[in-house]
């Protein structure tokens, strides 16, 4: 698995952590949706108002948002990177 760091359900969507890297994953059948970069690996993953918040073990926090604010955890078109 390349995420087995952390795994959040949001809807119908997984949202799963691993090295450098979250997916999201449909939860009915398992399919791939999307993925995404990240600086570090993924262990805390929360979702809240169409957006998908990854932190990092190197202290990194992405928030990624769909395109669709009101579908959970739809394919992330943009990404915003803070590094403390």
């Amino acid at each position: 698995c390349r995420w087995p760091l952390t795994l959040v359900l949001a809807g119908n969507t997984l949202a799963a952590g691993g090295q450098n890297e979250v997916a999201g994953i449909q939860a009915s059948d398992g399919k791939i949706l999307w993925t995404r970069p990240v600086e570090g690996a993924a262990y805390g993953i929360a979702a809240s108002g169409g957006a998908l918040f990854v932190s990092t073990d190197n202290g990194s926090i992405h928030c990624f948002r769909g395109t669709n604010q009101r579908a959970s955890l739809k394919p992330p078109t943009t990404l915003e990177s803070r590094t403390p």
